[in-house]
């Protein structure tokens, strides 16, 4: 084909996916404000019921940043309500389609239609594609499995890596249980090709990871929520179940497990964002994975939850303020771990209980984990960035992101097998 034929094609892919990509941002804002007194606080708290604006970064405490999402028929009257009430604030994204479209554009000029590219965002068949086929060339060091499928019949397929050998302590990542935080499915996907690409020599760490763990990676643990971001709704949260006679689907998979299900901090309303479902494990893909890892329970030591934005390592609890016994422990590796990412790329990740430093999170996958499994290493990890870009971060950023999180679970690992051998 020659180079005009291939630029023909690739602008058709691109108004093709224009066309399905139903949902239209255009003139939708980012505004970023910072609460400066406590009063300020209640005042954001306040405002999606006054201008129906959306949280992207929810109130919390005094001078941590708050992003809303708002729409063009609500910007002025927000913009006069945060003036009158001397709420500082600046406009981070004055429209949202048109950053949704350059991100497209990025991905479509790195992309082989046909092939995943480790290095830029991929659809759901394309991961599953590639998952099959690495795991062909990997050998005998790596197996995929299906471990249940979602509301609309896609596959929940988990990658298992490490040298064969029975019971070994098992390392468990999963990502993407938030649709519209691709940041997270890319760097588990960079993380597998990390520890089980036969075509990268490995190094003394990878050679050490999967010989003293063996390792299951969920990329996609929403891939119905996934694929809908790539054709409907970019900015999609939840999964895509039906639960109300309204037009209202989806339940927030990370409010669904059972443990403090439907405690404060979620909602009962099908049309919100942190929706938690009719019943703890109501839907089939929270219901699949936390069956998966009940029968890991025995050898789990490490659980890892991909999420974005916002760069925190979370410990337990979100469903309570109240911390738990061995909070200090979880702390002390988690300053361990933190260190380590700032000295490998100078990220800084803010460290602590989920519910101190974000917002309550009850019926989430790491508390039920920890309160209901018994693994003590249980986190939640909110990759970059910070808030420039949010939910819409650049492929350029994915290597970085995985380079992080592989000296974070480089550093984790080797915490753990020191314990091992101090407390046998």
């Amino acid at each position: 084909m020659i180079e005009g034929q291939v630029v023909t094609l690739l602008l058709l892919v691109c108004v093709h996916l224009a066309q399905t990509h139903t949902h239209n941002y255009t003139g939708h804002a980012i505004v970023r404000a910072w609460p400066r007194q406590t009063e300020h606080l209640t005042l954001l708290r306040d405002l999606p019921q006054q201008h129906k604006v959306q949280f992207w970064r929810e109130p919390h405490d005094i001078d941590d940043p708050v992003d809303l999402m708002v729409s063009p028929e609500h910007l002025t009257s927000l913009i006069t309500n945060l003036n009158d009430t001397n709420l500082e604030y600046t406009i981070n994204m004055p429209d949202i389609q048109k950053v949704i479209d350059v991100e497209r554009r990025s991905i479509y000029s790195q992309k082989n239609h046909h092939r995943l590219n480790v290095s830029t965002y991929n659809t759901y068949e394309q991961i599953i594609t590639w998952m099959a086929d690495f795991s062909q060339r990997c050998g005998p060091m790596c197996e995929t499995i299906k471990i249940g499928t979602s509301v609309e019949g896609r596959d929940l397929t988990v990658i298992r890596l490490g040298t064969p050998h029975e019971n070994k302590p098992i390392i468990w990542i999963d990502a993407g249980m938030h649709a519209r935080e691709w940041i997270a499915p890319a760097t588990a996907i960079y993380l597998i090709d990390k520890l089980g690409n036969p075509s990268h020599p490995p190094d003394m760490y990878v050679r050490y990871l999967l010989h003293q763990f063996t390792w299951y990676i969920l990329p996609l643990a929403n891939p119905d929520g996934y694929d809908y971001t790539w054709t409907t709704d970019r900015l999609w949260r939840k999964n895509r179940s039906q639960h109300s006679t309204n037009d209202c689907a989806g339940v927030d998979l990370n409010r669904n497990w059972a443990f403090h299900w439907g405690d404060p901090g979620t909602s009962n309303n099908p049309c919100d964002e942190n929706y938690r479902g009719t019943s703890a494990f109501s839907e089939p893909e929270s219901r699949a994975i936390s069956t998966f890892l009940d029968g890991l329970s025995d050898r789990l030591v490490i659980y890892l939850s991909l999420h974005s934005y916002g760069q925190y390592w979370l410990t337990p609890w979100g469903f309570t303020y109240h911390l738990p016994d061995d909070y200090n422990d979880l702390i002390a590796v988690g300053r361990r771990v933190v260190y380590a990412i700032n000295s490998q790329s100078g990220a800084y990740y803010r460290l602590g209980a989920s519910s101190r430093l974000l917002y309550l999170a009850p019926g989430g996958a790491d508390d039920y984990v920890k309160g209901v499994l018994g693994v003590k290493y249980s986190f939640t990890v909110e990759l970059k960035d910070t808030g420039q870009y949010g939910f819409m971060l650049p492929p350029r950023y994915i290597q970085g992101s995985g380079e992080d999180m592989f000296t974070a679970i480089r550093t984790l690992a080797h915490h753990v097998v020191a314990e091992t051998r101090h407390n046998p």
